[in-house]
């Protein structure tokens, strides 16, 4: 219990010791420090100021708000079957010569390549 909170003091959320910097929560809720000070100075993310100090943070809190608001769920798909892609080319050759774009990210398909059984 932190000095401050005593019994003449109201207890209507965390106790004072209980509050963290933004470095000292940054790596539980996966964001960077910086990130952290950039949505409390926006007041986005919940915090605590004394006397308009730095942002605290209860981390209870901000991990709650961080799975409500900030985390998306990727449920993925399955990975086709070589019987899907047999399907889906006949089980002929399925075209494909891989042309990577200047940043190297996408790819065209021509020409052909073999499925392997």
């Amino acid at each position: 219990m932190s000095t401050l909170d005593g019994p003449g003091f109201q207890q209507d959320g965390p106790s004072l010791g209980s509050l963290k910097t933004g470095e000292e929560v940054a790596k539980m809720v996966r964001l960077s420090a910086a990130r952290i000070l950039q949505l409390s100075r926006a007041e986005v993310l919940p915090h605590f100021r004394i006397d308009g100090g730095e942002p605290l943070f209860s981390l209870p809190i901000l991990k709650a708000y961080v799975r409500r608001h900030l985390t998306v769920a990727c449920e993925g798909a399955p990975l086709p079957t070589r019987q899907i892609l047999r399907k889906l080319f006949n089980g002929d050759r399925a075209p494909f010569t891989p042309v990577i774009d200047e940043a190297g990210r996408r790819y065209e398909f021509k020409g052909t390549a073999a499925i392997a059984t």
